[in-house]
């Protein structure tokens, strides 16, 4: 490949609408785009007009300096939504490869649609980046070259630097994932040595390797896990460089502010705001401490996701994500994580009010939590969910490992040991709509609860047998009172305000309101 530019040649520029998407893309690391736009003078961005190319490349350059390709990576899977036209083609292009294959009575021919869905799908890329630069440089675009079956030679020409690859990357990975993740897996391998340069552009080439697969799931849940997956790396990239960034505190936070409102739906609260405050050290380092450790997870999940369309199922799943995350950050627990349909939660870390408390904290979460389910099972099922989630929770107080735990690339602040575990082993032979406990943790909580004794669990390397108790709710001293009204002309109200959420309790204060007037007027 030459370079046919000269020096009388035009510059080269780039797009608004191209510089925009990269601004918006990088809003999730706060002010950094809009710095870079204010070096070149730039105020706000005409979508119409057209701009030197190396203002793209800087604020390209400016993330990749600071967090990696990692932040590249997440801004080229970003930036396919704004590939609208050219979207519209691979869609096409989708619609008419799965037609095919419909219809293919070989392997041969699945394979060949898929040459063609893939060198579709790399000239709609075409089509995109050559629409977004103006050069006199006419090897613009995107191309391909089958070299087997399922193996093809990808390279682009744009206006990016050799160092931004994974920004390219990351749009075709985006753009495959969207079309035919549900069955054909991939590999897109950079070939470093191809790479080859110009004054105002990049040429960089891939191989691709395709693998049918079926994965069972959907184009648009593979899309997701891509973003969560790249956008995890991100976060663990910000976090490991979190204590160079701490001398440089002042300047560190004014930059971090948009990108803390991001990371709190990443790390637990306490976490964020120790991080952002400078006031937690990252480094790899654990304690001994003596917790109350929660898990939950949902009877026969997978047998009640297979019986809902995916679209129903992560809309309940995550509404009861939802209600249960409130929950747990409202009486003061940490959340460690979310494993499939499970919840583990513990207290006594990073803040603490005593292991007395932290267990009767623990255990009024857990029965506030079954009693928001008695709702949320109303409200499933009156739209049709006919058999909504039950769960079942376990709950044990000791010690336990707490800390950060990885390696100097990524760290993940958790909990281990064998008192983590028995808490799981209570979750599993608690009762359906049940919290069982173990000695340790009912020894804090008998005066607040009615619980039956049950059997002792032993388990592998626990040398005692525990003995276990489950809670059957609060004594009557410490239980909420349900709002109760009954009169001979045919009332009978009886209501657990816990069973509603703040805007059901409104709407029904409301219409007890309005029927309470009518009755006054007669």
């Amino acid at each position: 490949m030459t370079d046919s530019t000269s020096a009388e040649a035009p510059p080269t520029l780039v797009a608004g609408r191209a510089v925009a998407s990269t601004v918006a893309t990088m809003s999730v690391l706060g002010r950094l785009g809009q710095q870079v736009l204010a070096e070149y003078g730039v105020t706000e961005v005409d979508l119409d007009a057209w701009y030197p190319y190396q203002l793209r490349r800087s604020m390209h350059d400016a993330a990749f300096q600071r967090f990696g390709e990692e932040a590249l990576y997440v801004f080229g899977l970003a930036n396919v939504n704004f590939f609208g036209p050219a979207m519209q083609i691979a869609r096409e292009a989708n619609e008419h490869y799965r037609e095919r294959v419909s219809l293919a009575s070989s392997q041969a021919e699945v394979e060949n649609a898929l040459a063609d869905l893939f060198e579709r799908n790399v000239g709609a890329f075409n089509d995109a980046v050559r629409g977004s630069v103006r050069s006199a440089f006419d090897g613009i675009g995107a191309t391909c070259k089958r070299l087997g079956p399922t193996r093809f030679e990808l390279q682009t020409v744009s206006t990016s630097a050799p160092t931004h690859e994974a920004f390219q990357r990351g749009i075709m990975n985006g753009m495959l994932t969207q079309f035919i993740a549900d069955h054909w897996q991939f590999d897109l391998r950079f070939e470093p040595l191809r790479t080859r340069t110009g004054e105002d552009w990049t040429a960089l080439a891939w191989t691709c390797e395709f693998r049918w697969q079926p994965t069972g799931r959907s184009n648009s849940e593979m899309s997701t896990a891509l973003m969560i997956s790249a956008r995890d790396a991100l976060l663990a990239k910000v976090l490991a460089e979190s204590d160079a960034q701490r001398a440089r505190a002042t300047e560190a936070l004014h930059r971090l502010e948009t990108l803390s409102e991001q990371l709190a739906k990443y790390l637990p609260p306490q976490i964020r705001d120790a991080l952002v405050a400078g006031q937690y050290d990252t480094g790899i380092a654990t304690r001994r401490k003596k917790l109350s450790v929660f898990f939950s997870d949902i009877r026969n999940f997978t047998q009640t996701s297979e019986s809902l369309q995916p679209e129903a199922l992560t809309e309940y799943i995550n509404e009861y994500f939802s209600e249960m995350t409130q929950i747990a950050l409202a009486h003061g627990a940490t959340i460690d994580k979310y494993i499939g349909d499970a919840m583990m939660v513990f207290f006594g870390d990073p803040d603490s009010r005593g292991v007395r408390e932290d267990a009767r904290a623990c255990v009024e979460m857990a029965l506030t939590m079954q009693e928001r389910m008695v709702g949320l099972q109303q409200r499933w099922r009156a739209r049709g969910f006919d058999q909504p989630f039950e769960i079942r929770i376990g709950i044990n107080t000791g010690y336990c490992n707490v800390g950060n735990f990885g390696s100097d690339q990524r760290l993940s602040y958790t909990i281990l040991g064998g008192e983590v575990n028995l808490a799981q082993r209570l979750e599993s032979n608690a009762d359906v709509g049940g919290i069982l406990v173990s000695y340790e943790t009912w020894v804090h909580v008998q005066d607040m609860v009615e619980a039956e004794p049950r059997g002792a669990i032993q388990m592998k390397g626990i040398a005692r047998p525990v003995q276990t108790f489950a809670i059957r709710g609060r004594k009557p001293s410490t239980a909420r009172q349900a709002l109760r009204l009954e009169h001979p002309a045919g009332v009978a109200i009886a209501l657990d305000p816990a069973t509603l959420d703040a805007q059901e309790r409104a709407a029904l204060s409301e219409r007890l309101a309005a029927m309470a007037e009518r009755l006054r007027q007669g």
